[in-house]
């Protein structure tokens, strides 16, 4: 095997197979090739993204595929968007979640809510330069950080007809998360 760690199969396959397996290889081999030639200059002096990346960001947006990393093994997966989209849709139909217009989201609001909501506890904690240390480090942050996209690998161990998203809340660098840290330690001292 020319892959590293990759163990080779000690089992004969019937001719048939390794015919079909060969010419699977070539003509995926050729197409790739194909592919590569066919943006032969299309590498613009600006940019430093190559021709071959460019047109596989380009195929892949005709296609409507989108690249999803996978839970396990380190790897992504190929996933039509509309898959994609029912998968999500019924990952998030769940009490769980709830659909918030985006009108809605008022983040300087919010910053006002939490200033204020820092310095009555640090004050009812006798803390008052705690409550302006959390707002210094909310103020650092960027506010457009509150607001968190959420994140999905896919579960490609599962039994076919099983696979499904993992949904993952990530919040770095949220401006609240030195808040969260203090109240943290604050709850394992009591």
């Amino acid at each position: 095997s020319n892959f590293a760690g990759l163990a080779s199969c000690s089992e004969r396959l019937p001719p048939e197979l390794e015919g079909a397996l060969a010419c699977l290889r070539r003509r995926l081999i050729g197409t790739a090739v194909k592919s590569c030639k066919s943006t032969k200059g299309e590498t613009r002096w600006w940019s430093n993204s190559l021709a071959a990346h460019s047109h596989a960001k380009r195929w892949l947006r005709e296609k409507r595929i989108k690249i999803i990393a996978t839970d396990k093994d380190g790897g992504f997966a190929l996933v039509h968007l509309d898959d994609l989209k029912r998968l999500i849709l019924e990952k998030l139909n769940c009490s769980t979640y709830g659909e918030i217009a985006t009108f809605a989201l008022d983040v300087n609001s919010m910053m006002s809510s939490f200033s204020s909501l820092a310095m009555k506890w640090s004050e009812s904690l006798k803390e008052k330069a705690m409550g302006h240390h959390i707002i210094a480090c909310a103020r650092e942050t960027s506010s457009s950080k509150a607001v968190s996209k959420l994140v999905f690998t896919l579960k490609t161990h599962k039994p076919a007809g099983k696979v499904a998203l993992r949904v993952i809340h990530s919040y770095a660098g949220h401006p609240f998360s030195a808040y969260n840290c203090i109240l943290s330690r604050y709850i394992r001292r009591q």
